[in-house]
């Protein structure tokens, strides 16, 4: 035979069909899944799932919490199934007891979903303890040999307290039940069938109730103080487990970080020691997720600072020695020559560019100012334009004097006729360009 693989479900199935996946589903496992019915009353009795960090008290709760709304929900089962014997049976009593153990349950569900299990187990146990007591006692005619079978029944109150409350409670259960069946089977009302028996057969019948009893009690005493037992020492080892695995995550983690720290320490001594060998633009390579990634950006920070001053320090420095060159060279050149400047890169370039500009325009004017004069024999209005440079006052000082020249003259020629003499007094302009150039009249 060909082993069979398990079929994936609809959730690893890619791109699973529900039409050809339901026939591979379990049917047995559908009451539990998370929409199967069991699930849901378990959602709406069951006390909700403590963390995993949660102490042996709290999973405790859940897991009694758990077991009672099982017990809750088999109880309410039975109990259905019981109806049509109260119904159709003489002893109307038991439908009266089972309608009421269905309130009961009804209200104890709630109260397990809050998590107070040892009311909800209380409860339940009285409840079913009293309620096939009541049928005992109200019995029709009185005890009958058929009644004889409730008394085995008061072992699901035992039961109950066993599962649901501390397993000592078990023996305080076990006692009212034993007294109960004593007192009721001796000083209760009996039918002339029962009487007869208990005449020939009292001890057998007394004694049976009360050895179920105590059988049944030191069973689930052992049974479930041994289960509570394995169960603490399988939630110390659970714990163990985990805190042995919390450790082991904790050192890893540790080593991880001493690593990183290293490698991050690593980087910083190297870029400390680039920036030393002089390379001032290196920077540490450290993202978010770095351990000494703020170390880091403030070192990146305090490394931009000292690059900034550094550059400022060599500009300024820079310009300092442009500053002196160009003193020393206009100095050199007395200030009238055209400097021969390299290029410095500093504000000095404009400046002596501006200088030789200036001193160039300077030159054109005077020369073209020498030739305009030349030109008019030093004693006419010279035609000028405007260049922006100290030689347009010098011109229009020129032309005023040669106005006021010209008029002086015209003045003359109307108040004497004759010719006049050559006069040996210079004109104004004739005297400032004597002082400014002695050998202009060489050069004319």
């Amino acid at each position: 035979m060909k082993e069979m693989k398990a079929p994936l479900s609809m959730s690893t199935q890619p791109g699973g069909n529900p039409a050809t996946s339901d026939y591979l589903r379990d049917p047995k496992l559908d009451a539990f899944r998370p929409g199967g019915l069991i699930a849901r009353w378990y959602r709406l009795t069951s006390p909700p799932e403590p963390p995993t960090e949660a102490s042996y008290r709290q999973r405790d709760i859940y897991r009694r919490g758990q077991l009672a709304s099982t017990i809750m929900l088999a109880l309410a089962g039975i109990l259905c199934l019981v109806i049509p014997i109260g119904l159709l049976g003489p002893n109307k009593q038991i439908l009266i007891v089972v309608l009421g153990l269905l309130v009961l349950i009804a209200i104890c569900a709630p109260i397990n979903r809050k998590g107070k299990v040892n009311t909800t187990g209380l409860i339940l146990s009285l409840s079913l303890n009293l309620g096939i007591c009541s049928s005992i006692i109200r019995s029709p005619g009185g005890l009958a040999p058929d009644t004889i079978a409730l008394f085995d029944l008061l072992v699901f109150s035992e039961l109950f307290v066993a599962s649901l409350l501390p397993v000592n409670w078990v023996w305080a259960s076990a006692l009212f039940n034993i007294v109960f069946s004593f007192v009721e089977l001796t000083y209760a009302p009996r039918t002339p069938l029962f009487a007869t028996i208990m005449a020939h057969s009292y001890y057998t019948i007394v004694s049976r109730p009360i050895q179920l009893h105590l059988l049944v009690t030191v069973v689930l005493f052992l049974w479930v103080s041994n289960a509570t037992r394995a169960i603490k020492r399988a939630d110390r080892a659970e714990v163990i487990a985990s805190l042995q695995h919390n450790l082991a995550n904790l050192e890893h983690a540790e080593v991880e970080q001493k690593r990183r720290l290293e490698w991050s320490i690593g980087r910083v001594v190297e870029t400390l020691t680039q920036w030393n060998n002089g390379n001032i633009g290196v920077r540490i390579p450290l993202t978010q997720e770095n351990v000494l990634w703020q170390v880091a950006g403030s070192i990146n920070n305090l490394l931009n600072r000292v690059q900034r001053s550094r550059q400022e320090a060599e500009n300024l420095q820079r310009m300092n020695g442009a500053i002196a060159r160009f003193y020393e060279a206009r100095a050199k050149s007395n200030g009238d020559a055209i400097l021969d400047w390299p290029i410095t890169n500093t504000p000095v370039d404009i400046l002596v560019k501006q200088h030789n500009v200036n001193l160039q325009r300077m030159n054109g004017a005077i020369a073209r100012f020498y030739e305009a004069r030349a030109k008019s024999n030093g004693g006419a209005i010279l035609d000028w334009s405007m260049t922006n440079t100290p030689v347009d006052i010098l011109v229009k000082q020129h032309n005023t004097q040669a106005q006021l020249g010209v008029e002086s003259g015209r003045m003359a020629d109307r108040s004497v006729p004759q010719r006049p003499m050559r006069s040996t007094i210079q004109p104004p302009h004739l005297q400032s360009l004597d002082e400014e150039r002695p050998d202009w009249r060489t050069h004319r």
